[in-house]
């Protein structure tokens, strides 16, 4: 069982960002695991982008893309691209905080629902992007 930490935003049916993780209001959810699927087969072609704000790794697959699925999914979310999100400093730079404080960086693994079939038709949609956010320490 995958253990997944939960916290209710109330957005007014907006995205909200950045976000406050409140860990007094979380709870533990217990979830059946993510399945990652094709994650090990290396792309034909790999994209870096620097944006002047970000870095942006982007990929191309000769085959299917990697994809995931189970855990608080109900369909397969196929791999878009990863980015990072950091600071001038060691003590800012996340998008998002942890009890009002920033992380020196975050990185976002972005997957689109795979019936939409590509992020642009998907991010019209509510349920058509997820984002996983891994907070880095020094």
């Amino acid at each position: 069982m995958v253990r997944f930490i939960q916290q209710l935003v109330h957005t007014d049916a907006k995205l909200s960002s950045p976000i406050n993780l409140n860990t007094s209001r979380m709870k533990i959810v217990q979830l059946n695991p993510i399945k990652w699927f094709n994650y090990n087969v290396l792309p034909k072609k790999l994209k870096l982008t620097n944006t002047g704000y970000t870095v942006i790794l982007s990929a191309k697959w000769n085959a299917e893309r990697p994809y995931l699925c189970g855990g608080p999914y109900i369909d397969n979310y196929v791999f878009s691209q990863i980015h990072f999100h950091w600071g001038r400093t060691d003590m800012d730079g996340s998008e998002h905080y942890v009890d009002g404080g920033s992380m020196p960086m975050e990185l976002h693994a972005v997957h689109f629902k795979s019936e939409y079939k590509t992020q642009e038709v998907a991010l019209r949609n509510n349920d058509g992007v997820t984002i996983l956010v891994y907070f880095f320490k020094v």
